[in-house]
């Protein structure tokens, strides 16, 4: 049996002639208007891209934080921890220290090694922190109040300090002091001094420095 080949039919030339239809577009024949509109549309785009590149960069940025008094502190069983101060900045040397946040595992009834974590971002630095039995003892002596009050703008002056160490002397011109007093802006301040031994035993003291409205210092 044989079959005659079809014969082309309208249908099939129909075909042809649309799969040869062009898809050239004349962007000349476009409105002015139209096309203002896209253009500010891409632009707003790019905008909103930059935004949020900068905001994912910015997030990303490592930061810097320093610490005083070291990564390492050794304290006597049932002293007090305090706190011997940091700071952070950004990579544009920018203050970010009130952005720190503290996890602190110190224990001061138990002997043993502590960390204390600092963190700002992806930025982490630890301080470890050694409390030991009372072996010696260091203490330093604050002179004048331990919570002065000082009206505003008037001048901060250091009634100093002293340091008395079971082993020896002349500690006192090591003591490091950390914090500031603002005397132009009424707040609560602390100072915190830090003296470290030849055993590498770190104490610490802090003074409060409360400034008040003028005419108030005599109240308190």
């Amino acid at each position: 049996m044989y079959f005659k080949e079809k014969e082309d039919t309208n249908i099939d030339k129909e075909f042809e002639k649309n799969k040869k239809v062009s898809f050239n577009f004349d962007f000349k024949n476009l409105n002015p208007k139209l096309l203002l509109f896209i253009g500010v549309g891409i632009i707003f785009l790019l905008i909103v891209i930059f935004i949020i590149t900068s905001l994912t960069k910015n997030n990303n940025d490592d930061y810097t934080i320093e610490l005083v008094g070291g990564e390492n502190i050794t304290i006597n069983l049932g002293d007090e921890y305090i706190e011997p101060g940091y700071s952070a900045y950004d990579k544009k040397d920018n203050d970010i220290t009130n952005k720190v946040e503290i996890t602190s595992t110190v224990d001061t009834t138990k002997a043993g090694e502590y960390e204390v974590l600092y963190s700002v971002g992806k930025t982490n630095v630890i301080r470890y922190v050694k409390v030991v039995e009372n072996i010696d003892v260091t203490y330093i002596y604050l002179l004048g109040k331990k919570d002065m009050y000082i009206e505003i703008g008037e001048k901060y002056t250091e009634p100093g300090y002293e340091v008395y160490d079971s082993k020896e002397q002349n500690l006192t011109e090591k003591v490091t002091i950390t914090g500031k007093v603002d005397v132009t802006k009424v707040g609560t301040y602390r100072l915190t001094y830090t003296v470290v031994n030849s055993r590498n035993i770190t104490t610490s003291v802090v003074r409060t420095v409360i400034v008040v409205e003028k005419g108030k210092k005599t109240q308190n």
